[in-house]
């Protein structure tokens, strides 16, 4: 029974196993591997409630480690991601959110592009040793983060925008090096000195609590993990510095919330699933009798994980039911609790200098600190005693001084000028706004960007969709590709960009592309309206018929196919400007030998497919579409462009079209016998290039050009250039099928006497 349920349990039938599991304890009675079976599969299955009760009696049977806590952690995961608005999301700057790295959310600081378009740190990049994108999922090939090149561009800007923000990464990697290097107090100093620099830097304040948490100072790390949770709350590290703080004041129920919302955020992060597991380890841990006669038992039953999971063990209905309903309670607790906890944190004003707008605000420049104000009236004060809780949920969330912090000892003080605000000040809602709006105000006026840096170095325009090569310059998408049509190397440094071009992703930057949105939008508009104008133009050519970009090179036919091996760089221009056109169409014409000259007769090719080769390089497949011929021709962007008139066949007379439906049925037979008698490896070579003889058609008028099989015979047929030329010129399609019948017999009479002749 329990290598079924084990069985069931590995191909993801959780369901089955947990009954397997339970039918196999009510028989055999309880122990100790059969509970963590049955506790294992009711997680992963959803029902956390069920798994929770389940543990807690395995526990009581023997030892369990953290390890087994594993599939526990994985459901408690998987029921909070079911859930939106558990974290608070941050509020959006369009000021700000263009210079912020992805990944650490803070100020870039020596910024890399990778090939999706989004920027960050190069230390973040290196830290992560990612090979995809988190933030699109997109993947990238180069063999390392040391090929990524730092953005010119966004380092100059950033620079500017920011002049005092370099002096804070010295302080902050003076820091790191210090804790490093075990010097604790020391990087606690040099971490205060950097808020000189970047008071509202969040990194600053994760960094802090990591080295207040080395000293075992829990209680001044966890006001620094909350301050940086406040600032950046949809950063994952900001809660595991708070939950590895809670862990440090033996707090675990706080600490499994704060890592279940890093992981939340991010669930890749091995090291909070490891302290969720740890965390979990203690809740469940039966205490101790000594503990239990100081009252820790009653206290541990009423905690926040406890009480909201035996909330659900009431539940009725089917079990899918109890699943469900344990999972809402759950989550409805934790959502209920995030919320106070944002409510709480907007009340709390943290600002540039860091004024006392709450008698539990600390002061960051000062150093005074105040606790919890005492409630001002009974009903308040009976709230707060009822709902009182050590989760960190239900407390106010403070500021830490720079230079100290207060310890839990400290008695409570109320600010000096808590009532003078409370008469003077506006309301804190109306106050945010106002300085949210001064905020964007001051941003925008402090900082303007200068246009000239915003040119392309190619065409000397405002950037449209800038893309960044992979030696960090800066580029329109469509000058670069000209470019690269004729050179492989970045038109500045010489770098190669081989793999650029063969990846062919071209996404555009996108904090350059929002730096030229917000900074610029007139500018950017402009430049959107000249570059669509000119699509516009090429298209409108195209699609009116007046002009056809011409492929100078072999002869094409209709409903045929056409390989091409694109090199040359004006085609190379052509083929993408097709492309991004939407008309996906060119002209095919044969050259005249020894002229500059092409034939007038041609056909229209529509783009199948296009494979790009490292260098640039292409493979184009194409098939023929309508004949035209050339009423006059011109140059532009190095290829020829043409005023075509299309060609169609003549209506068949009612007086011939039993003479054309007979010949259509013999030069097809005699056809298909043609085909017959060619050896194999040359019939191999005409059905990898031309495909194979297309059916007859049921009508012979059915398109403008006549049925597609002698197009193909035409395009197989030993005939020359003068000949097939003629061949596309001809609007009866009674004198077409005569012409192809006389070279099929021409071929197979001469085809007779190399044969006798051998």
């Amino acid at each position: 029974m329990v290598d079924l349920a084990t069985e069931a349990f590995n191909t993801n039938n959780f369901a089955l196993a947990a009954e397997i599991y339970e039918r196999n304890i009510a028989e055999n009675g309880p122990k100790l591997d059969w509970y963590l079976g049955l506790a294992d599969s009711l997680a992963r299955n959803g029902d956390v409630m069920k798994a929770y009760f389940s543990y807690s009696r395995a526990f009581r049977l023997g030892r369990v480690t953290p390890e087994n806590l594993k599939h526990l952690c994985t459901g408690l995961i998987k029921l909070m991601n079911s859930r939106e608005g558990l974290i608070p999301a941050p509020k959006p700057d369009k000021y700000m959110d263009m210079f912020a790295c992805w990944l650490c959310r803070g100020v870039l600081h020596d910024p890399v592009t990778i090939p999706c378009g989004h920027s960050c740190c190069r230390k973040c990049l290196e830290r992560e040793k990612m090979r995809k994108c988190k933030k699109c999922g997109v993947l990238y090939y180069y063999p390392g983060v040391r090929t990524f090149k730092t953005n010119v561009l966004l380092l100059d800007t950033i620079k500017k925008r920011f002049p005092l923000d370099s002096d804070a990464v010295k302080f902050k990697a003076l820091g790191n090096e210090l804790f490093e290097r075990g010097q604790f107090e020391e990087a606690i100093t040099t971490y205060t000195q950097a808020f000189e620099y970047a008071p509202k830097d969040h990194r600053i304040y994760s960094n802090r609590s990591r080295a207040y948490a080395a000293i075992d100072r829990y209680q001044e790390a966890l006001s620094d993990a909350e301050v940086a949770v406040q600032y950046k709350p949809d950063w994952p590290k900001g809660y595991f510095r708070k939950g590895t703080a809670l862990m440090g004041l033996n707090r675990y129920e706080e600490a499994i919330m704060a890592f279940l919302q890093c992981l939340t955020l991010d669930p890749a992060v091995e090291s909070a699933k490891k302290c969720l597991t740890q965390a979990l380890h203690k809740v469940l841990s039966p205490l101790h009798l000594e503990a239990q006669k100081h009252g820790d038992l009653q206290r541990a039953v009423q905690n926040p994980l406890t009480a909201f999971m035996s909330s659900c063990a009431s539940t009725a209905g089917s079990a899918k039911a109890k699943m469900g309903q344990s999972c809402l309670c759950m989550v409805q607790r934790v959502e209920n609790k995030l919320q106070e906890s944002l409510q709480k944190a907007e009340s709390c004003a943290i600002g540039h200098d860091q004024e006392k707008v709450d008698s539990n605000v600390c002061d960051i420049n000062t150093g005074i600190s105040t606790d919890e104000a005492e409630p001002t009236s009974t009903d308040d004060a009976e709230t707060n005693t009822k709902e009182h809780s050590t989760t960190v949920y239900e407390r106010e969330v403070s500021c830490v001084p720079s230079g100290t912090c207060s310890s839990p000892t400290t008695r409570k003080r109320t600010c000096k000028n808590a009532t003078s605000q409370t008469d003077e000040a506006p309301p804190k809602q109306a106050r945010s706004e106002q300085e949210q709006q001064s905020t964007e105000k001051n941003a925008s006026d402090t900082y303007c960007v200068e246009k000239d840096d915003f040119e392309c170095s190619l065409c000397f325009r405002l950037f449209y969709l800038p893309v960044t090569t992979p030696c960090g310059h800066v580029f329109c998408r469509g000058c670069l590709d000209r470019v690269l049509d004729h050179n492989s190397n970045c038109p500045l440094c010489k770098f190669s960009l081989v793999e650029y071009l063969a990846e062919r992703r071209q996404a555009t930057t996108e904090a350059v592309e929002s730096i030229l949105q917000v900074y610029l939008p007139q500018d950017y508009e402009e430049r959107k309206k000249i570059h669509e104008r000119e699509v516009e133009e090429f298209t409108r050519m195209s699609r009116e018929r007046q002009e056809v970009p011409i492929f100078v090179c072999t002869h094409a036919f209709p409903t045929v196919r056409c390989p091409l091996h694109v090199f040359e760089p004006h085609y190379r221009l052509m083929i993408r400007q097709c492309m991004e056109s939407g008309t996906r169409q060119f002209g095919m014409c044969a050259s005249v030998e020894n002229t500059e000259n092409f034939s007038r007769y041609g056909c229209i090719l529509e783009i199948r497919d296009v494979q790009y080769f490292p260098d640039g390089r292409s493979a184009v497949d194409t098939i023929g579409r309508q004949r035209f011929y050339v009423l006059s021709h011109d140059k532009r962007d190095g290829y020829s462009i043409a005023h075509v008139e299309f060609l169609e066949d003549n209506k068949i007379d009612e007086g011939d079209k039993e003479e054309i439906t007979q010949l259509h049925k013999t030069v097809y037979a005699e056809a298909q016998g043609w085909l017959t008698r060619l050896s194999q490896p040359i019939k191999e070579q005409i059905v990898n290039h031309f495909g194979t003889l297309p059916a007859k058609d049921v009508s012979l008028q059915w398109s403008p050009d006549g049925p597609s099989w002698i197009w193909w015979l035409v395009a197989v047929l030993p005939v020359d250039h003068r000949g097939k030329t003629a061949m596309l010129s001809m609007t009866s399609l009674k004198n077409r099928m005569r012409a192809v019948r006389h070279i099929l017999q021409f071929v197979t009479r001469r085809t007779n006497v190399c044969a006798r002749l051998r």
